[in-house]
């Protein structure tokens, strides 16, 4: 039996878009009416969403890329 790897998109993408669509699932099991739901969503400003979800995604790529530093001096013996 052969197992075929999917690269189609990176392991970070897919969560980002897991926690998007559990955004939205959240929204709509929210204990709050449709219209006072509808009335929140209408005062997001999507520039600043765009802006705290770079924020995010450069934070996470910066511990990521400390980790991946931290293991490659660790597994060649040298200090830093």
């Amino acid at each position: 039996m052969t197992h075929q790897r999917d690269d189609s998109g990176s392991g970070f993408t897919k969560f980002l878009f897991g926690a998007v669509v559990g955004a939205g699932v959240a929204l709509l099991f929210a204990p709050r009416t449709g219209k006072e739901t509808r009335r929140r969503l209408s005062e997001f400003d999507p520039d600043a969403i765009t802006g705290r979800v770079n924020e995010a995604v450069n934070g996470v790529s910066d511990v990521i890329d400390r980790g991946v530093n931290a293991y490659k001096k660790a597994s060649s013996g040298t200090e830093a």
